[in-house]
């Protein structure tokens, strides 16, 4: 039985995926200078302002190696910009350009129409039960993916 709701949930999921992966490549199309690994970059440091190389890093998933060359040219499409800390100068933050800014804030406001059309499918109480038991599940993964690391 536990298989049976575990499929079903898994291509809810799939659903939901393809949904925001939509949105992510219409961005990407809209953009075309902007490979869909810088679209990333963008979406990550639009959500950490004055972000560290190590942080986005790790929210990409990839090494600061990796992550320098992405950076570098995100810099040289005016899309982000690295600025050195006045105590340490060993650290470099880097923040959106406003041509940055313009780009996360068309897929932040693609992704709150999808999350709203979601939403209006349900009743104001389920609504609430919704998003507790995703707050619910959402808490659950990020404590074991903790554990994990």
């Amino acid at each position: 039985m536990l298989n049976n709701k575990a499929l079903e949930l898994t291509e809810h999921i799939n659903v939901l995926v393809q949904e925001f992966l939509t949105i992510h490549q219409t961005l990407n199309d809209a953009y075309t200078g902007v490979s869909k690994q810088e679209l990333n970059i963008i979406s990550i440091v639009g959500r950490r302002a004055g972000a560290i190389m190590r942080e986005i890093a790790e929210d990409a998933q990839l090494a600061v190696s990796s992550v320098t060359p992405i950076i570098d040219k995100l810099v040289e499409k005016k899309l982000v910009k690295r600025e050195r800390s006045e105590e340490d100068r060993r650290i470099v933050s880097v923040e959106l350009t406003e041509k940055g800014a313009k780009i996360y804030q068309m897929e932040l406001e693609s992704y709150m129409r999808l999350s709203a059309s979601i939403l209006a499918a349900l009743s104001p109480s389920e609504q609430d039960k919704f998003l507790a038991f995703f707050r619910k599940v959402t808490l659950s993964l990020t404590e074991k993916h903790r554990e994990i690391a």
